[in-house]
This record gives C-alpha cells, structure tokens and sequence, in this order.
C-alpha cells in the first residue's frame, strides 16, 4: 500500500501507543468516567462508615474494627491511574483522532472540504509545520491553491494522500504524552487484575478442595 493512501498508517515500535491506538479505550464512557473517581473515592471508598459494605471479602468483623480491605485499595489506584491515562487522552489527543478512526475514515468524510483551494493550503500549511520540512505531493498541489483552484468530483482521489500525511503527522504526535496516556492505562489495568487473578486462585483452590 502507498506510503500516503489513506487507511495506511506507519508500522514502527512507535504504533503501540499512537493515538488511534489509544482511542478506543480514551474515547469510551466507562473510560472517561474514571476521572471522577479521584474527586469521590475518598468520600466513597474510604469513609469508615460505609467500608464494611464496601469490603471484597468474605470474612466478618466488628463493625468498630472494619477497615478498607486490599483489594479495596487496589481497586480505587486502578482507577486512578485509569483516571490519569483517560485525562491525558482527552486533553492532549488531536480532535481529528477522536473524530476518526483510520485516515481512510477521514479522507471519506472530509474530502469535499479539503478539496476548496483555501481549506487545502491550510492542510499543507500545517503538515509542513508538522513535518519540518516542505510537503512533497508531487501532483504539484501547492500550485493549485496558489491558484485558487477548486478540486472537482473527478480528481479528488488526488486528496488521499495529504489528507493520510495530516492524519498519520496528528497521530504520531506528542510522544511523551501517548506513552504517559498507555503507561497509565497499563498500570491501571494492573491494579484492577491482580485482586481478581487473586480471588480466582482463591475460589478455585476452595472449589478443588470441595470437590476433591
């Protein structure tokens, strides 16, 4: 597939943590629920009051010695670092990112308006700044809107690839922040799994010494 068609992002070590990676954790509900949790876990998770409700085991004790068990503690820094990764997301992932999943999906949905001379000068402008350097289209775009020329129906398809460099620049952008946003995440999902791979160990054992 061409460097530039839309659809083709570059395969490097770095694609682990792009932001189209990211997206489909970053943009969903549950995820940006998560960065409530830090404002009300101290009032929700730790009131002694409600604790003993709030406990992940089974064990009883007197309500004047309940305290926040393990497990309860792991849950909340899960969803802190949860939390961290999502708001990394949401502040600092381009909009083009949120909006579309694949450069194809932006070229599909945005072409028309790429396609008036201004709008287009705009995105070179702005992949040139991305890039550091002078865009190199070869169809001698830059020429077209210095011209004030309007892409017809005809040779749009001439769009793809500026359209897929401008995706592909936004989605490799940021380094430090991708990584601090799937660190996060990461960790997150760390503290939220061992709890469970723990109680699963422990309700297996106890099914095994049952049934045995």
């Amino acid at each position: 597939m061409p460097r530039n068609s839309p659809g083709s992002e570059y395969r490097t070590a770095d694609s682990v943590a792009n932001w189209s990676s990211l997206r489909s954790i970053g943009n969903s509900s549950l995820s940006k629920m998560t960065m409530l949790v830090p404002v009300f876990g101290y009032f929700i998770l730790f009131n002694e009051n409600i604790s003993q409700y709030l406990r992940l085991t089974i064990d009883t004790c007197p309500a004047h010695e309940c305290r926040v068990g393990w497990r309860i503690f792991f849950f909340y820094f899960g969803l802190c670092f949860a939390a961290l990764g999502a708001a990394v997301f949401t502040f600092r992932c381009p909009d083009i990112i949120k909006r579309y999943s694949t450069s194809r999906e932006f070229f599909k949905t945005s072409r028309e308006f790429y396609a008036h001379h201004h709008n287009l000068r705009w995105l070179l402008d702005d992949i040139e700044k991305m890039l550091g350097r002078d865009y190199e289209d070869g169809l001698n775009l830059v020429d077209l809107t210095n011209k004030g020329s309007v892409i017809g129906q005809n040779e749009i398809h001439v769009l793809s690839g500026p359209m897929a460099a401008y995706y592909n620049s936004r989605n490799k952008c940021q380094a430090g922040w991708r990584w601090a946003s799937l660190t996060f995440y990461g960790v997150g999902a760390a503290f939220l799994a061992i709890p469970t791979l723990i109680t699963f160990v422990e309700v297996a054992v106890v099914a095994i010494q049952r049934f045995r």
